[in-house]
């Protein structure tokens, strides 16, 4: 026991402080870059949220970064006793703690998930002709074989997208009388462009990498600006796809945000307005999880971004976001840092290991080259 509490502190250890370290680096990239393109700055996030999973791996890379240690930096005697006490006896505990929080939030997300099931299965087919017209219609502009599900609940006030393998959009009973077909179109494209950039997939990193490192709140924002900028870049990708100006699309957004939208149980993903829904939507099917700022932030941040829709577009920025998204996803490769003078060694060892084989490969060649030599002699003698 003590032993594996041990590796697990090492590993959690090693995961945490370089999840911490990349979160950083993104977050001052979000700041210098403030026109970063929000499916770019999705992207980002979802590499911080993965690192915090992969940093756990015990396979890993070991880089040399770390100064040598001199015989007198080793703790030796008593010291070095009192510390293996410490840690057989606290490690475990923590670990045990750990594993709690783990089952907790397994707990929390499964109940989530039961409850979006149940709001599917008690929902009914839309028979709204229109709307499904509309439906198949953006489905081809987008791209998108399958037409997902087009389903109606009066258990529901936004709608929402939910189902991986069985993708399905679940509007509010009363929203056929509520909104014009302007909007209905708006909200459909909305939800398409989650299922077209296949948010309800890409959203299981966050849920397990929030469900693991439940103890850490940058694994919370990292998870909160994902969802945040996939919220943006469904609003643009919508906007494009319906001709609508960005004024139409706020007015929307707006209307869905009024006191009269917000007021019934959340049982999934809407259109980010809810915190518990946003959540649920960005983590596939009713995950929920911690969102810091709540809705209003999230709703000020989408109507602000809109004013830019559709500009943020250039041959230099694209390559700038890629590039960007490249080097940041290298350092989700799990790796731990180790003293040079151990690289040394082992670079040491390994030259030896290549010399020894070396030299017994030369052995066998000319091993091989006497018998062949011989044998030949012997065919010319017996000749």
């Amino acid at each position: 026991m003590p032993q594996i509490a041990a590796t697990w502190a090492q590993l959690l250890w090693c995961n945490t402080w370089q999840g911490c370290c990349l979160a950083a680096i993104v977050w001052l990239c979000c700041r210098a870059w403030p026109a970063m393109p929000a499916r770019g700055r999705a992207w980002l996030w979802w590499i911080v949220a993965a690192k915090f999973l992969t940093g756990l791996s015990p396979f890993n890379v070991p880089l040399p970064i770390l100064p040598a240690l001199a015989a007198h930096d080793a703790p030796v005697g008593a010291l070095a006793v009192a510390g293996d006490v410490w840690h057989a006896d606290i490690l475990p505990v923590l670990m045990i703690v750990w594993l709690v929080g783990v089952l907790a939030s397994v707990y929390r997300t499964a109940k989530s998930w039961h409850a979006a099931d149940a709001l599917r299965r008690s929902a009914t087919h839309s028979q709204q002709a229109g709307v499904l017209a509309d439906c198949h219609r953006l489905c081809f502009y987008l791209g998108i074989e399958q037409c997902p599900e087009l389903l109606e609940s009066d258990d529901l006030v936004n709608p929402l997208l939910t189902g991986v393998s069985r993708p399905a959009i679940i509007l509010p009973a009363a929203m056929e009388g509520e909104c014009a077909i302007p909007e209905l179109r708006m909200i459909l494209a909305h939800e398409l462009a989650h299922l077209k950039r296949r948010d309800l997939v890409l959203g299981w990193v966050p849920a397990i990498a929030q469900i693991v490192n439940w103890y850490n709140p940058l694994v919370a924002l990292a998870s909160r600006e994902w969802a945040v900028a996939q919220e943006i870049s469904c609003d643009e990708l919508a906007v494009e796809v319906t001709a609508s100006t960005s004024a139409d699309f706020g007015r929307m957004v707006l209307s869905m945000s009024l006191p009269s939208h917000s007021t019934a149980p959340s049982h999934g993903a809407g259109l980010g307005l809810d915190p518990v829904r946003s959540q649920a939507r960005s983590f596939s099917v009713g995950m929920t999880g911690i969102v810091m700022g709540g809705p209003h932030e999230m709703l000020k941040r989408r109507l602000c971004a809109l004013r830019y829709a559709g500009s943020r577009r250039g041959p230099v920025g694209w390559i700038s976001n890629r590039a960007l998204i490249t080097l940041l996803a290298i350092a989700v490769i799990p790796w731990h840092p180790i003293p040079v003078s151990d690289a040394v060694n082992t670079v040491t060892a390994i030259e030896t290991q290549v010399s020894s084989v070396e030299s017994g490969v030369q052995h066998s060649w000319k091993i091989m080259h006497a018998r062949c030599v011989g044998q030949v002699y012997a065919r010319i003698h017996n000749m």
